[in-house]
């Protein structure tokens, strides 16, 4: 045969171009092979050092919800690496039939697919996922450049993307691929949310109105589950650490209610996760209890309105225009103000913003007048709890103190003071070992009194 295809055995051209190549770059090439063991082909060059970075803005897919199919390993790692940097929520599976399986559970903005699949083709699969999720966008990632294979991707509404695709090439076709409209559910919609922290529940309200979304909101599980029982709720969204019931508890309730009266995918409550933990988000753990989705605290405003949309509580093309202005909250009683707390000047304090304006922006939108109100209430809800922590800590009640802390940890994180925030958590921490000290609370109080003070110059 005159072929030169690989096949073949090609045309013997490729290691004398690699060498030529190498050559004039002032550099070797070379070859150690063994019988039996295999070859090891090398070349080295001389390079100097650049002074300047090279630094590519990759597209922003905060609250994205990526179905990835893919049954290379090593691809499998990267792309969640790459889906973490673009803060995109994936869940990576090997099969088509795993895929389907979680697309009739729960619903994707988009889907990525390989084109070589065990069992069944990428294309195939992204016909039958489009069948189940007509509103999913879809992208076709294949090695093969196949002019019938890009034609079909058309008909179907599949972007095309060849390999070896980059991070930015592959970010936009995600981003592109998911610009369909998603209607609003045409029955009426009901949002509940139980999350003990009271700061929290008012970030959480703001960001809603801002949204145009109402939401009934429970403070623990047990509370949760009775309002689940006497009104028709659509979606739960449920911080995991509550008193009483918490979100494990809950859950698991909900789904044992749901098999004993034969409740199938299609009518299951969707339950969404709340947690500060990264790692159950990036390790997809929540998956195993039950619940169908997660979102990371701090949540910001991008998240949020993504997860509505997805799941059809609002309208992409609604969300899309300017955020109308959030209704007057009304504004709690000033709590009485503890007894001064003499705070030494040499406190060492984490390096991070006092109070993250930009981080606000994430949460709102702007830093607009919202934003301001809503840090202002969380240092007048968190002044007793500080007192509380204070009054722990005198009695060694540690268990108690770490409570607290972790209360007083995700508020303050949601509310953009950072600082308040990492020290809470390193209080929370040690009093898991009874290993609070003077010096921890100095801390806490340093950094309070810090972010009280930021928050009255706003």
């Amino acid at each position: 045969d005159n072929s030169t295809t690989r096949k073949f055995g090609g045309t013997g051209l490729g290691l004398s171009i690699a060498h030529r190549l190498v050559e004039l770059m002032g550099g070797q090439i070379g070859v150690n092979s063994k019988l039996g063991q295999g070859s090891r082909f090398w070349f080295e060059i001389p390079t100097l050092k650049s002074e300047n970075r090279v630094h590519i803005d990759l597209p922003d897919l905060t609250g994205l919800s990526v179905l990835i199919i893919e049954d290379h390993k090593t691809s499998q790692v990267e792309l969640a690496a790459l889906m973490q940097h673009m803060k995109a929520e994936a869940i990576i599976v090997s099969d088509a039939e795993e895929a389907l399986a979680l697309a009739v559970k729960r619903p994707f903005d988009v889907a990525l697919a390989d084109y070589k699949l065990p069992g069944m083709d990428g294309l195939t699969l992204l016909r039958k996922l489009h069948e189940i999720q007509p509103f999913m966008g879809m992208v076709l990632h294949t090695i093969q450049h196949d002019y019938a294979i890009l034609q079909a991707c058309k008909f179907v509404g599949a972007r095309y993307l060849e390999k070896p695709a980059s991070s930015l090439a592959i970010g936009d076709a995600l981003k592109s691929a998911t610009k369909r409209i998603r209607p609003q559910s045409s029955k009426p919609q009901r949002l509940l949310i139980c999350e003990d922290n009271e700061s929290v529940r008012d970030i959480l309200q703001r960001q809603l109105s801002k949204l145009g979304v109402t939401a009934d909101f429970a403070e623990n599980g047990l509370q949760g589950w009775d309002i689940l029982q006497q009104n028709n709720h659509t979606m739960l969204i449920t911080d995991l650490h509550m008193p009483q019931m918490d979100g494990y508890g809950l859950v698991k309730t909900i789904r044992t209610y749901e098999e004993e009266n034969d409740i199938t995918n299609g009518d299951r409550l969707p339950v969404i996760a709340m947690t500060a933990d990264v790692q159950l988000v990036h390790q997809q753990v929540y998956l195993q209890h039950g619940f169908d989705e997660c979102l990371l605290k701090p949540v910001s405003i991008g998240q949020l309105k993504q997860l509505l949309i997805r799941w059809g509580l609002i309208q992409a093309a609604d969300t899309s225009a300017a955020p109308t202005p959030a209704e007057e909250q009304p504004q709690p009683a000033a709590p009485p103000a503890p007894e001064p707390v003499a705070v030494r000047h040499d406190i060492v304090l984490p390096d991070q913003p006092v109070i993250d304006k930009e981080m606000a922006v994430d949460q709102f939108g702007a830093f607009d007048d919202d934003a301001i109100a809503m840090i202002k209430m969380f240092m007048q809800i968190t002044t007793p709890q500080i007192s509380d922590m204070d009054e722990a800590f005198r009695n060694a009640d540690w268990l108690r103190l770490r409570n607290i802390a972790h209360s007083v940890k995700g508020a303050a994180r949601s509310a953009c003071c950072l600082q308040l925030g990492d020290v809470a958590e390193n209080i929370q921490i040690m009093a898991d070992g009874s290993r609070v000290d003077n010096i921890q609370m100095q801390q806490l109080h340093a950094a309070f009194d810090k972010a009280k003070i930021e928050a009255e110059t706003l």
